[in-house]
């Protein structure tokens, strides 16, 4: 007798690992005892300050609560636009005081963003920068490939365009094999996302409920 409800052995995905349950679990805890207010009071508008404290629901509280809870000293962001998810991540450096640096990478200059929160001091230390350059480009992602390498955690939040994200992320973990790092997908289930995130290969998990309503993704290269 077959049931039009239950999912076959063959289809079911892999079970998550201890290791990427424990990173899961400790950002969601450091996420819930946290507060992003001096990030909220850049945003213009009630509503977008309301979006950077929410949590769950957004993923900002979560951003930083993966960088409270692991303690890189290296993050890479894949994709600026206004900044609310860089400086999360930077709220979890400060958190940390370890020194640790934020590099983010868009195709524009921050100062080109409408609505940017962004501050010309943010960028006056170590703890965040911006390079610009497409890293779907295979010249430009081999040039960044020792910064990629080098971070302990990689959020990605592209354009979800249905080509970027399939090609960087066959870059990302051809690039990252063998190594121990913690990968963040911001929208995997975005209709240009599902098929992307279906597809990869390695330790996942979704923690939508963790993070963004749009979907958020945990991943671990090992």
């Amino acid at each position: 007798m077959s049931c039009g409800y239950c999912v076959r052995e063959a289809t079911r995905p892999p079970s998550p690992s201890k290791e990427i349950l424990a990173v899961a679990f400790g950002a969601a805890k450091e996420a819930s005892q946290l507060d992003l207010a001096w990030v909220a009071e850049r945003c213009p508008t009630e509503e977008q300050r309301k979006w950077v404290r929410q949590w769950p629901g957004e993923h900002y509280r979560l951003l930083s609560g993966l960088v409270r809870a692991l303690r890189p000293s290296l993050i890479v962001e894949v994709g600026t636009y206004t900044g609310s998810g860089s400086l999360a991540l930077v709220d979890g450096t400060r958190a940390n005081n370890n020194g640790a640096k934020v590099v983010t990478y868009d195709i524009f200059p921050w100062r080109d963003i409408p609505g940017t929160l962004l501050k010309a001091e943010d960028f006056g230390s170590d703890e965040l920068e911006q390079r610009i350059g497409d890293l779907g480009q295979d010249a430009y992602f081999n040039e960044q490939r020792s910064t990629l390498l080098g971070a302990e955690l990689i959020f990605v939040d592209g354009p979800k365009d249905g080509r970027f994200e399939p090609i960087f992320f066959s870059r990302l973990f051809d690039l990252l094999a063998g190594s121990n790092h913690v990968v963040a997908a911001d929208d995997i289930h975005f209709l240009n996302m599902v098929q992307t995130w279906n597809g990869l290969k390695v330790d996942k998990l979704d923690v939508t409920s963790f993070g963004h309503w749009s979907g958020t993704g945990l991943m671990l290269t090992s």
